[in-house]
């Protein structure tokens, strides 16, 4: 899977996954241009909608703090109304446990509001 904006992804995508109507893709991705703020330096999870050609970060909190390290792989619901992604990002200095963890982003048609925890 490849991802791709109007300046061109500077990483291919890693892991993804579709929606059963094909309407969104979920996808991992080091690149630092697919949405503003993208500032940590580490793979990120996203997902697409390509009816309206918009990209969200999933792996991020409602209030846009980024991951300190990267995540694995991100799935998408089969209705696409839901994100999951896992690995050893984390949003916390206190999680030194070095396990994956997982998440799960609740989506509206072309946004984002951060992980439910």
């Amino acid at each position: 899977m490849s991802a791709r904006n109007a300046q061109g992804a500077a990483d291919g995508g890693e892991t993804g996954s579709i929606s059963a109507d094909g309407a969104r893709a979920g996808f991992t991705s080091a690149s630092a241009n697919l949405v503003t703020g993208d500032t940590n330096a580490t793979a990120d999870a996203f997902a697409r909608t390509t009816s309206t050609q918009s990209t969200v970060r999933l792996s991020q909190l409602a209030d846009g703090t980024q991951a300190l390290l990267g995540w694995e792989t991100t799935g998408i619901s089969g209705n696409g109304g839901r994100g999951v992604y896992t690995g050893q990002g984390r949003f916390a200095l206190t999680d030194a446990n070095n396990a994956d963890d997982v998440y799960a982003t609740e989506l509206t048609p072309v946004d984002s509001a951060g992980p439910a925890v």
